[in-house]
């Protein structure tokens, strides 16, 4: 690996290091610090929208959702609210039944039984006779100093039935739980057409950014207002309703975004009196203006104590917080915040990503693109926040950006001139013996350019790496990769091969450069097929030892390319360039659809055949070239293969000429005649082509040329 790519690699790690030291260490020591942060980092998105709404006047957003405010000018007015009769609201439910409201909702509780029985038959009375009026509960926890002490049964499931949802379609463990129930004054839970909690969760700073939409009681699930009266809009019952306890909650067929806990991030529209909000004392206007709409009734006076902060608002009223909870619903306009896995794959990508953008970058220039990495990823997430898509989170990904910048510059200053050094004495490791030598005796040659030769080049590259690579440690790969590498170069070489470069687990190779032989076709396929035996033998080792096994498919492919020093004047690297190159590269990959692991192209067969045994598999266009390239899998050396795997060439042979002659039927039989004697996997694929041809599930054009085309590298 050059010095270039080791320090990228380098980097690489290092982010990724960062990243899941940030994203998992804070969720163990500073959790408070940085949840705090960003919790108030959510709040800016918000704190944009408000102030641009300030700017355009604070205009009522919302109109089918409308706000009864017992405010100032309301106790101004009518006095006390303590002191107000209970008949009044009577009245209230029988001016907006008469006007035909969808639903009327108390945020008021009225817990205790009025010392005027005559007010409370009114309310009761009035609630019954409405049918739509949903009356507030609160979920609490034991306090003695209170009198509230826990509760061993739900008074509701007898009072209102209606309103304590089965817990069996609700996966209950992570809900928030309460011992205490606060509900309405038995008569009257009992005339509610549901009722519904409105017990408020602020954050541990204070701020109401979610609501629970379940909370459990006992053996029940009470759903917080919003939720209930969404549920009566959209004609849903509690059945309706699905939690697993997972990041969805499901409306019906509508997917809620929660967290582990069942709380939805609330999507405020805009400041305070952003729904139309009437002064209570004011409830008497036109009638026709509350047909059909919610009537939300609560309290925003200061004295009442139904105000909490909300994102960049200090002061904000409950009942505010319940209209745009339902919004939210509603609206379906919501902001999902992201899961933990999303989370660390996004710290992940920003640390692999700055690594790698600074890695090879001087400090100034790594310390300035790194402030514009963070500038945009910050202008990203909050755009995505601000349009309900959703929330990335802005803290901690920005401390894996800027510590991945500074670990960096930390591992590259400790290690440059070491890896200096090692570089300089471990030169040979990255040449062939004979290029090192003509170097030595031909100093000249590290000079920039080059020559063009035939050569043949080879690529090797294991399958099904990625999957091996994660199942191991960091240790064991290295280990695993070293062992691999160090006997297929040691092939290479004894059969006269350059090793130009790796690239992870891949190899690239050539043969005639730097010293000239014209048998370079027959090495390159003698040394493949050796490397395919050898590793074979290690994977006997692997297997009694109990590790992971591996396979390596190679292309390889004779042709003109340039052949020589390439780089700068201060860095430099033998190689070689060309289309040649590029078409043993797409060998190799497409030995995949055929289940194949040596493959080589025209050019090379014609210079080796009478050295090897091979056959031709196809004639196809690889990717990133027109021009079609007949391809062949090299078998074994010349006269070494068995009469079972002839026979099985033979009848392949027929088979392919038949599928030239698009003759599918007759070609796709003889190729199941070659699978059963071999399981062969090139019989398998052209049989499988051949009958989703007859099926027509492949179009084949009328003036077909026999070329297949690769679709995959």
């Amino acid at each position: 690996m050059s010095g270039g790519i080791k320090g990228l690699a380098i980097a690489a790690a290092v982010g990724i290091a960062v990243a899941l030291l940030v994203q998992v260490g804070t969720k163990l020591v500073f959790v408070g610090i940085v949840e705090d942060l960003e919790a108030r980092a959510l709040d800016y998105p918000f704190r944009q929208k408000f102030a641009g709404l300030s700017r355009q006047g604070g205009q009522t957003l919302v109109e089918d959702i409308v706000i009864l405010d017992v405010d100032e000018s309301s106790l101004a007015q009518w006095g006390r609210f303590a002191q107000w009769p209970r008949s009044r609201h009577a009245d209230l439910m029988a001016y907006l039944a008469e006007a035909g409201a969808r639903a009327v909702f108390f945020d008021i509780l009225f817990i205790e039984n009025d010392r005027d029985s005559a007010e409370d038959s009114a309310l009761v009375a009035a609630t019954e006779q409405a049918g739509n009026v949903f009356h507030a509960l609160y979920l609490l926890h034991p306090d003695s100093a209170a009198y509230r002490y826990p509760m061993t049964s739900d008074p509701l499931a007898v009072l209102a039935p209606q309103a304590p949802w089965p817990a069996e379609t609700f996966a209950t463990e992570g809900l928030i739980a309460r011992e205490v129930v606060e509900h309405p004054f038995n008569e009257l839970a009992a005339a509610a057409h549901n009722v519904a909690s409105v017990t408020a969760f602020p954050d541990p700073d204070g701020v109401v950014r979610r609501v629970p939409l379940l909370q459990k009681f006992r053996d029940h699930v009470y759903p917080t207002m919003s939720l209930a009266l969404a549920a009566e809009l959209r004609g849903l019952s509690p059945s309706d309703i699905r939690w697993d306890g997972g990041e969805t909650l499901w409306l019906d067929d509508t997917p809620v975004p929660v967290d582990d806990a069942g709380r939805m991030l609330v999507n405020y529209i805009g400041p305070y009196k952003s729904f139309r909000n009437i002064p209570y004392w004011q409830f008497q206007t036109d009638p026709a203006f509350y047909r059909d709409k919610v009537v939300m009734v609560g309290t925003s006076a200061a004295g009442l104590g139904d105000r909490y902060p909300i994102p960049a608002i200090p002061s904000f009223p409950g009942v505010s917080i319940h209209a745009n909870a339902l919004n939210t619903l509603q609206t379906e306009t919501f902001l999902a915040e992201a899961s933990f896995s999303l989370r660390l794959g996004v710290a992940l990508f920003m640390g692999l990503f700055v690594g790698l953008l600074t890695g090879g970058l001087k400090p100034l220039w790594a310390g300035l693109v790194t402030m514009v990495v963070v500038f945009a990823y910050v202008l990203v997430t909050l755009l995505l926040a601000q349009t309900s898509v959703i929330w990335l989170g802005m803290v901690r990904p920005s401390m894996v950006m800027v510590g991945t910048f500074s670990a960096v510059f930390a591992v590259r200053y400790f290690t440059e001139e070491k890896q200096k050094r090692y570089i300089k004495d471990a030169f040979s490791s990255y040449l062939a013996p004979e290029v090192v030598t003509q170097l030595m005796d031909d100093p000249s040659r590290l000079q920039l350019g080059g020559d063009r030769k035939i050569i043949t080049i080879l690529f090797t590259d294991l399958a099904g790496f990625s999957t091996v690579s994660e199942a191991l440690t960091a240790e064991e790969l290295v280990i695993l990769l070293n062992e691999y590498l160090t006997e297929m170069c040691d092939i290479i070489f004894k059969y006269g091969g350059t090793v130009d470069k790796f690239e992870g687990d891949l190899i690239m190779a050539f043969f005639g450069a730097p010293i000239e032989y014209e048998d370079h076709a027959t090495k390159a396929c003698l040394a493949s097929l050796e490397m395919n035996s050898k590793l074979a033998e290690m994977r006997e080792v692997w297997r009694k030892q109990g590790r992971h096994e591996l396979r390596a498919r190679i292309g390889l492919n004779t042709g003109e390319a340039v052949v020589g020093n390439m780089g700068s004047k201060q860095r430099m690297d033998y190689t070689v360039m060309g289309d040649s190159v590029n078409v043993a590269s797409r060998l190799e990959g497409s030995n995949k659809p055929f289940g194949t692991y040596l493959m080589i192209s025209a050019d090379t067969y014609e210079m080796a055949k009478e050295d090897i045994e091979a056959r031709q598999l196809d004639y196809v266009t690889v990717i990133g070239r027109k021009e079609p390239v007949a391809i062949y899998e090299v078998l074994s050396r010349k006269g070494e293969l068995d009469e079972e795997r002839q026979k099985v060439r033979e009848i392949y042979s027929k088979a392919f000429a038949l599928y030239q002659d698009q003759q599918w039927a007759d070609a796709s039989v003889l190729f199941e005649e070659a699978v059963a004697i071999n399981d062969d996997p090139p019989s398998n694929a052209l049989m499988d082509r051949c009958q989703k041809i007859i099926r027509g599930s492949i179009e084949i054009p009328q003036r077909w040329d026999g070329v297949w085309e690769l679709t995959e590298k």
